[in-house]
């Protein structure tokens, strides 16, 4: 995708928050979303996808995967969701101030954060310092709505 902010060490980048998930997590930053990956998440920066790589979302989501959007805005992150949610059954939608959930038959769901810039580099600490309390805060937040969002691990794993 183009200018993707999860690499990006700038103020309004993700690339704090790419790494803290790397201690955690198998965690790539990647172009394509043709695969078996347990989750996918989109940053602000993705403002088109071709059908194709819609279509490689979809069957994501039938899989009973989920996604996490980092919402740009309400309207961006609408426009996403309407496309994705094409051909889709939808079991349940519930919407608060700060997100956004979409659960589907398949037992996929999407979750969109109205707040694009809640784990951006100026609130979720530098991968080579002590963070704040708050950056601490938010990094533990972060790491508890991925595991909720990740498939229960299977035996053996």
């Amino acid at each position: 995708f183009d200018n993707t902010r999860f690499a990006d060490y700038g103020e309004r980048g993700f690339y704090h928050a790419y790494a803290f998930l790397g201690r955690h997590f198998a965690t790539y930053i990647n172009n394509k979303v043709e695969g078996a990956f347990d989750l996918v998440a989109l940053s602000p920066a993705v403002t088109r996808l071709d059908d194709a790589q819609f279509a490689a979302l979809r069957n994501h989501l039938k899989r009973g995967r989920n996604m996490l959007i980092f919402g740009q805005s309400k309207e961006h992150s609408n426009i996403l969701l309407a496309e994705l949610k094409k051909n889709l059954a939808i079991k349940d939608e519930r919407e608060t101030k700060s997100r956004s959930r979409t659960e589907f038959e398949s037992g996929g769901a999407i979750e969109i954060l109205h707040d694009a810039d809640r784990f951006d580099n100026r609130r979720v600490g530098k991968p080579t310092r002590k963070p704040s309390r708050k950056q601490a805060a938010r990094a533990k937040e972060l790491l508890a709505l991925t595991r909720r969002l990740l498939p229960p691990k299977r035996a053996g794993e």
